[in-house]
């Protein structure tokens, strides 16, 4: 089906809206943000996680795991379980290491995604762990092309995390006959040298 450039345009500009609008309902309601979790989310989303992640939350990792899926091509054998433990580790560990403003921005962000309200306006209808990937992909396009200037700030932050902390996954090193990061970065890196390659 053909979409016309103005219909883009105002689904894009409709998510733009939403994005700020619930962006700032969460940010600043003050009804505390886990009992709003608690009352808006659906227990599908509540996939496990690692042990002692101090940024990401549990409905946060089904997020994570799509968008990593659809935006860098990787399917369930690249993500098995303990691939998937090592790269949410790393990205709550690079969370750590980014400016306290880009943290703040990524953990809204993972939060306005993972209520049942906004991701349907976003137009993703399913629970983020059975999601259609040409609705994430629908998602992507309209973040990354559509005019709207937040919308990929957003998709670049989070997807400049997700490729980080992926190939950092020594399975995913290995792949691309890459050695690893440098030296000079490494320190920056160090997951208590349990993901070094």
């Amino acid at each position: 089906m053909s979409v016309s450039r103005r219909e883009f345009l105002s689904a894009s500009w409709d998510q733009s809206i939403a994005f700020s609008f619930l962006g700032r309902a969460i940010a600043y309601s003050t009804v505390p943000l886990a009992a709003a979790q608690t009352f808006c989310s659906q227990p599908a989303e509540a996939a496990s996680t690692a042990p002692s992640l101090k940024y990401i939350q549990p409905l946060h990792v089904p997020i994570l795991v799509a968008f990593a899926k659809v935006s860098m091509g990787l399917d369930d054998q690249d993500l098995t379980e303990q691939n998937k433990t090592v790269f949410i580790a790393n990205c709550d560990q690079l969370m750590g290491q980014a400016p306290e403003s880009v943290r703040a921005d990524l953990i809204l962000l993972f939060n306005l995604l993972q209520f049942p309200m906004s991701r349907w306006m976003m137009g993703v209808s399913d629970n983020w762990d059975r999601a259609n990937p040409k609705d994430i992909t629908a998602l992507i396009t309209n973040w990354n092309y559509g005019g709207i200037k937040i919308l990929r700030y957003g998709y670049q932050s989070l997807l400049s995390l997700l490729q980080v902390s992926w190939y950092y996954v020594p399975v995913a090193i290995a792949g691309t006959g890459y050695p690893g990061p440098p030296e000079s970065i490494r320190p920056y890196l160090d997951f208590n040298g349990e993901n070094s390659p």
